[in-house]
């Protein structure tokens, strides 16, 4: 079985932007697609030492963003 959250080459379906350069992304280019924050990088900033930095930081700022809202909805942790 896959792990859904790590981040996968996959062809695209739609027209999107990515998410370092905003450079247009068309339908049925290849990009690395990082299903945790739902955006994807183009062929050109799919450098690894960038990538895993942003995905990193995206990755904390959307676990920060779950806890504050959990917090404020009287969860515990």
């Amino acid at each position: 079985m896959r792990q859904t959250k790590q981040p996968r080459w996959i062809r695209t379906r739609f027209n999107n932007a990515c998410m370092h350069c905003r450079q247009q992304i068309n339908k049925h280019d290849d990009v690395l697609y990082y299903p945790d924050i739902k955006k994807v990088s183009c062929i050109n900033c799919s450098d690894t030492s960038r990538n895993d930095s942003e995905y990193e930081r995206a990755q904390e700022d959307a676990y920060f963003a779950n806890v504050e809202r959990s917090l404020s909805l009287g969860g515990n942790f």
